[in-house]
């Protein structure tokens, strides 16, 4: 089962790039700053080539949300693989839809890795 509605609001919001629209979960904030500088990588650029990514007409893949404990909190999960020349096969961001406002959508930025 997919949502075509939200997927539009995700896609939105990365595109808009507008601040409040695209932002790190501060709960993963601190994790992720040590885990993508050991790769060269900042939060910041990392979110700068999300939005970048997407714009230029970049994959956003949806998920039905099944992991415990996230199913009680979201029925979806997002990702986008970006192309970075630091990681072979991409940095690999999951995201979740924040703020369903049709105008002015919001997503988390609430992961990321190298692609596996």
């Amino acid at each position: 089962m997919s949502n075509p509605t939200e997927l539009a609001l995700v896609r939105k919001a990365l595109t808009l790039g507008l601040g409040g629209c695209v932002e790190w979960n501060i709960e993963v904030v601190d994790r992720l700053e040590e885990e993508l500088a050991r790769h060269g990588l900042k939060l910041y650029g990392v979110r700068k080539d999300v939005i970048q990514y997407v714009r230029n007409g970049g994959r956003v893949a949806q998920h039905e949300e099944d992991r415990e404990p996230w199913k009680d909190r979201r029925d979806y999960w997002y990702h986008v693989i970006v192309p970075t020349p630091v990681l072979a096969k991409g940095l690999f961001v999951e995201l979740e839809l924040r703020n369903s406002d049709p105008d002015l959508p919001e997503v988390y930025l609430v992961n990321a890795h190298e692609e596996i």
